[in-house]
This record gives C-alpha cells, sequence and structure tokens, in this order.
C-alpha cells in the first residue's frame, strides 16, 4: 500500500509482506526509472516533492517477492 494517493510528494509505504533488505524503484509512465533507494523493510517513507505532476509506479523489490502500485503526484 502506498499512500496518500494522489499525494503532494511526500509517501508512506507500507509492504508487510516484503521482509528483509529491499529496493524501491520509482518509474514514470514511460518506464523510466526517477529514483532508486535501499531499504531495510516493507515500510518506508519516501520524499518525492522534487518530481513533476504525473503518474508514477512504486514498485518495493525484496528478497521473497515484489509489490507494486501506480501513483499520483499532485503538488
Amino acid at each position: 500500500t502506498v499512500y496518500p494517493n494522489p499525494s503532494s510528494g511526500i509517501l508512506s509505504i507500507s509492504a508487510n509482506s516484503i521482509e528483509g533488505p529491499a529496493k524501491i524503484e520509482i518509474t514514470d509512465q514511460l518506464g523510466r526509472s526517477v529514483l532508486t533507494a535501499a531499504v531495510q523493510s516493507g515500510n518506508e517513507t519516501l520524499d518525492l516533492s522534487g518530481l513533476p505532476n504525473g503518474a508514477y509506479f512504486v514498485r518495493l523489490i525484496g528478497e521473497n517477492g515484489s509489490a507494486s502500485q501506480r501513483i499520483i503526484l499532485a503538488h
């Protein structure tokens, strides 16, 4: 779950099914990576306020699986 959605830029990510170290990747609608970050769990807060308004995909990739969700940024 990624919330709030739509967001002004501060996102909370909660993925209880992802355990241990993971990678977060944010891509635009064309599939271009705009941000990647290594995280220690599936529960994180990200600041995307520097990105332009629009639709993005948040993908959390862990050792035991992955999860993705479409988000809208509207500053």
